[in-house]
C-alpha cells in the first residue's frame, strides 16, 4: 500500500484507533523491558510477536505510528521510568520522514488534550472510559483517565496520595478490590485514599461512580444516561466518623452507601436491558 491509499484508508477508519489495544502492549512492554534482553522491539523477535500493533509503528503503519508517539506522552504520565521503546522509536525515521507519516498517519485531525483530573467534566461517561494507574515509591499513586468522543481524545491525569497504613493500596500483593453489601447493594472499592485526595471515581455501585470533592461531601454520577450527578453534604458527626476510622473500608463503604441517592427502578431497569443488548451484539 502506497501513502496515497495509506491517507484514504486512515480516514475511512476515524473510530478505529487502537488505543487499548496499544496501551495492553505498552504496559506488557513495561514489565518485560526491565530485563536488558527486552528493550529494544526492533531487534527482539519475541517482542515483535507479543507486541504486533507497537511493531506495525516500527515497519510504516503510518496510523500506529502517530498513535504509538501520541501515547508516549500518556504512558510518562503515570510511568516510574523512561520506556526505550518511544526513544527507539523517535530515531528510527529521519525527521522528514516522521513529519510525513505523522500527517497521513493522522488524516482525520484526531486531537488529544491533556487535563488535570479536578477537570473532569459533567457529565462524564465513565463506563466508556480507560484507565492507568502507577503506584510510586512515595506512596502516591499516577492515574490517567483516557476518554475518547467523536474526534477527540481527552487524558485527565494526576496523582492520588496512598497512605503507608493502607494495607488495601499495597502494590506487593495481588489482591481483589474491597467489595462490600448492604441491603442487596454491593460496592467495590479499588483505590482509597486516607489523606482525603479522593476526587475521582474510585467507588462504584451497580448505579454510580462515586467520589468525594472533599472529605464533607461525596459525588454520586450515575454510570447510564442522563449521567445525572448528585452531591451531597456529610453530616458532621459522619465527617468525624470518616475521619477517626479512615482506615476502616466498611465504615468508608457503609457511609458511601447511605447518602447514595435513591434509585429510579424503572430507568435502572431500562439501562440494565440496554447495556445487556449492547453486551450481547458485541459477543456476536
Amino acid at each position: 500500500m502506497d501513502l496515497i491509499e495509506e491517507l484514504i484508508q486512515n480516514k475511512k477508519n476515524q473510530s478505529d484507533l487502537k488505543i487499548k489495544e496499544l496501551l495492553t502492549e505498552l504496559i506488557q512492554y513495561e514489565r518485560l523491558s526491565r530485563k536488558d534482553t527486552f528493550k529494544h522491539l526492533a531487534n527482539t523477535p519475541l517482542l515483535q510477536k507479543k507486541m504486533p500493533y507497537c511493531w506495525k509503528a516500527f515497519q510504516g503503519d503510518t496510523r500506529m505510528y502517530w498513535l504509538l508517539s501520541e501515547l508516549s506522552t500518556i504512558m510518562q504520565l503515570v510511568s516510574s521510568r523512561p520506556l526505550d521503546i518511544f526513544g527507539d522509536l523517535s530515531s528510527y525515521y529521519t525527521k522528514k520522514e516522521q513529519t510525513q507519516i505523522t500527517i497521513i498517519g493522522n488524516a482525520n485531525n484526531h486531537r488529544f488534550t491533556y487535563l488535570p483530573l479536578r477537570q473532569l467534566p459533567y457529565p462524564f461517561d465513565y463506563g466508556q472510559a480507560l484507565y492507568l494507574t502507577n503506584e510510586k515509591e512515595d506512596k502516591e499513586m499516577a492515574l490517567a483517565i483516557i476518554h475518547t468522543q467523536d474526534n477527540k481524545t481527552t487524558v485527565y491525569s494526576g496523582t492520588v496520595d496512598l497512605s503507608e497504613t493502607d494495607e488495601h493500596n499495597s502494590s506487593k500483593e495481588n489482591i481483589e478490590p474491597f467489595a462490600y453489601e448492604k441491603d442487596g447493594v454491593k460496592i467495590t472499592i479499588p483505590t482509597y485514599s486516607v489523606q482525603g485526595n479522593n476526587d475521582y471515581p474510585f467507588a462504584f455501585t451497580d448505579h454510580y461512580s462515586i467520589s468525594m470533592p472533599n472529605n464533607a461531601s461525596i459525588r454520586y454520577t450515575e454510570k447510564h444516561p442522563p449521567y445525572t450527578q448528585t452531591t451531597v453534604d456529610l453530616a458532621k458527626n459522619d465527617i468525624q466518623t470518616l475521619a477517626f476510622h479512615k482506615n476502616d473500608l466498611t465504615r468508608v463503604a457503609q457511609c458511601l452507601l447511605d447518602y447514595a441517592p435513591e434509585i429510579d427502578n424503572k430507568a435502572a431497569l431500562i439501562n440494565s436491558i440496554r447495556t445487556k443488548g449492547r453486551e450481547k451484539n458485541e459477543n456476536q
